[in-house]
Order: C-alpha cells, then structure tokens, then sequence
C-alpha cells in the first residue's frame, strides 16, 4: 500500500499561511539552537489546536513527521 500525503500536507501549510516558509530536512539536526521569540504574538488557541490536529493525523502514516512531531 502507497499513501501519499502531500496534498493534505499542503492543504495543511496553506490553512495556516506556512505554505512560504523555508523547509527543514526531516529528521532536523539533535542540536539545533531553538529560542524563544520574545516579542512574538499569542496565536489563536483554536488554531494552534486545529494544526495540532492536522500534525497528528499526519504522523499516522509518515514516521519522519512523527519524529519531528513528537521532539
């Protein structure tokens, strides 16, 4: 069995306006400097959640996904 997600995976960047940003090698490198952003702003917490959502449906069937997901 084949399952190819990548129009749901671009549904996905779409509906959350990530469908410019740059993408990341998956799985990412262990020791990548992530900081916080201290001026950022608060996101829609229905939102967050429905991407969240997204993600999760996706890691079913894509285990690099999972990886980045679940670190």
């Amino acid at each position: 069995i084949y399952i190819h997600e990548q129009k749901c995976i671009k549904e996905l960047l779409k509906r959350f306006k990530m469908n410019l940003c740059k993408p990341m090698p998956t799985p990412m490198h262990p020791f990548i400097g992530l900081t916080k952003d201290e001026s950022g702003t608060f996101v829609d917490q229905t939102s967050y959640r429905g991407m969240i959502e997204f993600l999760l449906y996706l890691t079913r069937s894509r285990p690099d996904i999972m990886f980045s997901v679940y670190l």
